[in-house]
């Protein structure tokens, strides 16, 4: 299904195999690593409860946001954060559930929510201006992150929690108003190849339970640590840098346990 540019006010759900794409087309001087989406993409414009359910299928180029077009569209002036760092009702535009549906090329001004037992693959987005969480993990879904930029959200870019489970791999994620990228209780992750600074609590934050292998990344400048890890949580930090951070480089607290090997740890 081929959307033209231009306007399309309806959300959708997609549960069968199908590719939905809007009319863009990657210009050759566009870089494997590029998040950027073009201006011309087709624009999905959703209403207040508008939202696009994923459960299955492939969309690719489509510049998801909420509000009518003479309002800035970013839902973060429209939806109250709540108390104690928790994601309010409605923050996100698109819900991936189900089986393994893909979302490429998008740029969506709001968050993405993964839940139950998704295993869908992000690649080359922006995700942008959500009140809450940009992309949240949850439930036993298992996330693929690839080559996004997850930038100014109001609390952290990345969240993954309960079973949960992330590969990322060669995003930036930076000025969020909490962490870059946060886990906790009993998640999972591999993070490889990030960018992570400009966040205005931690880089990367380990919490709870939780047991994540970091390689390559850069952490920093961000306004606490690059690198946090407390209460049983277990990391491996290997190779990259973690540089100029305001308060300290790497964090251990209470009974966390962290390896640390071949890692440039700088100006913090």
């Amino acid at each position: 299904l081929l959307l033209d540019a231009g306007e399309h006010t309806e959300g959708f759900t997609l549960r069968r195999d199908i590719l939905i794409m809007g009319r863009h087309e990657p210009s050759t001087s566009e870089s494997e690593s590029s998040a950027a989406v073009p201006s011309s993409s087709t624009v999905l414009r959703l209403g207040t409860d508008g939202r696009v359910l994923l459960e299955a299928g492939h969309v690719q180029g489509l510049l998801i946001l909420r509000g009518e077009p003479s309002r800035d569209p970013s839902p973060t002036t429209a939806v109250p954060v709540a108390a104690a760092g928790a994601d309010p009702s409605g923050w996100f535009l698109v819900e991936l559930r189900g089986r393994e549906p893909t979302l490429e090329w998008c740029e969506v001004a709001g968050g993405v929510r993964v839940l139950g037992g998704a295993k869908p693959t992000v690649r080359r987005c922006v995700v942008r201006d959500s009140a809450g969480s940009g992309v949240l993990v949850s439930g036993n879904a298992r996330a693929t992150l690839l080559h996004n930029t997850v930038r100014n959200n109001r609390l952290q870019g990345v969240g993954v929690k309960g079973g949960a489970s992330v590969e990322m791999h060669h995003n930036t994620v930076g000025a969020n108003l909490q962490c870059g990228v946060l886990l906790t209780e009993t998640s999972r992750g591999a993070l490889t190849h990030n960018l992570v600074h400009g966040n205005r609590l931690n880089g990367v934050a380990i919490q709870g339970d939780a047991e994540v292998s970091l390689g390559h990344n850069e952490l920093g400048p961000d306004n606490r640590c690059g690198l946090s890890i407390c209460d049983t949580a277990r990391a491996r930090l290997s190779g990259g840098a973690v540089g100029a951070n305001r308060l300290h480089g790497v964090r251990a607290l209470g009974s966390a346990r962290l390896q640390i090997t071949d890692a440039e740890l700088r100006d913090n």
